[in-house]
């Protein structure tokens, strides 16, 4: 499984929404990650969105959260 590594920073754009960096394993998991966004007609940053919200509910409903 590929490490993924999240880092915060303050939202320095227009948004409101809090800023979170992640840096890839290489540029090929940057690709797949584009092409999996592309194919699901999401951007990268709200297709993660979507995963990491998917990610916190299963955790809730399991209580590890």
């Amino acid at each position: 499984m590929a490490k993924v590594k999240l880092v915060y920073k303050p939202s320095m754009a227009e948004t409101k929404r809090p800023r979170v960096v992640a840096y890839l394993d290489d540029e090929e998991m940057k690709q797949k990650l584009e092409i999996l966004a592309d194919r699901r007609c999401r951007s990268v940053s709200n297709l993660l969105l979507a995963l990491v919200r998917n990610e916190i509910e299963q955790a809730e409903k399991s209580g590890e959260i």
